[in-house]
């Protein structure tokens, strides 16, 4: 059993009305195999330890760090650049480190809306683009899932109804075949994803690490994709990968 953990960044109730502000949504997931997740967990609270950052409580015990306020170098984070950039490391190579993997969607919204007549949400788009790759992965791993989504009091029904009709239904596919010279309709079954629960991310790590994961692809691709961007390598290292290929397999950029 594999415990996969959501979150996004770039979500707006009115995005095509708000893409100049948010050009971007991303989706990132965060997976682990079940029974290594608590040493996870604490191995990244004891190199935390050693930045000397003061919380009330232990991080994912009660305490978090979002990774916007890091991402910005807000507040404490402005005058401890060193401790900033270690942390973004441990955050963003926690999953390789623990023998796990990562997943991320992009969807630009400007160029979905101007491909597309009667353009999908990018909200919806992007959790059936990962579901199809985390099925992928968990097939391969001969495992299944259970999914903690962070917790967004405004889309609590939505999220859940557009899950479980995801792992009821599968996830429909739609292309033209050349061979057959017409359109194909087709259906991904998405079995090995067992359930999708909400979550808190003040009291999950894995839910803070993708945050994380979401956050740091927006900004990347906000920004213009910077080829300098030595913390980007350290994301990609960590996604989801087949023959040293991250593209289509633990990253789906879409248009």
């Amino acid at each position: 059993m594999h415990l996969v953990f959501f979150d996004e960044s770039g979500f707006s109730p009115k995005w095509t009305l708000d893409m100049a502000e948010q050009p971007f949504y991303v989706l990132a997931a965060v997976c682990l195999q079940a029974t290594a997740y608590a040493d996870a967990c604490e191995d990244l609270r004891r190199e935390f330890a050693f930045l000397g950052v003061k919380l009330p409580h232990p991080l994912g015990k009660g305490a978090e760090i979002k990774a916007r306020a890091v991402a910005s170098g807000e507040g404490w984070w402005r005058n401890h650049n060193d401790e900033r950039n270690k942390f973004r490391e441990l955050m963003l190579s926690f999953p390789a480190r623990h023998k796990g993997t990562a997943f991320v969607v992009i969807v630009d919204k400007r160029a979905h809306f101007k491909q597309y007549a009667w353009p999908e949400s990018p909200v919806t788009l992007a959790m059936r683009f990962l579901f199809e790759r985390l099925q992928w992965y968990l097939r391969n791993e001969q495992s299944n899932a259970y999914c903690v989504y962070d917790h967004d009091k405004r889309r609590t029904d939505a999220i859940h109804l557009q899950s479980i009709q995801l792992i009821r239904e599968g996830s429909d596919v739609i292309f033209f075949s050349d061979y057959y010279s017409q359109t194909i309709k087709t259906t991904n079954t998405l079995d090995r994803i067992t359930e999708l629960a909400l979550g808190q991310s003040h009291s999950s790590i894995g839910l803070q690490v993708a945050d994380f994961f979401a956050t740091m692809a927006y900004c990347y691709y906000r920004d213009g994709q910077p080829t300098d961007c030595g913390w980007w390598k350290t994301l990609s290292a960590s996604l989801f990968h087949e023959g040293g290929q991250i593209v289509g397999r633990g990253l789906k950029v879409f248009p």
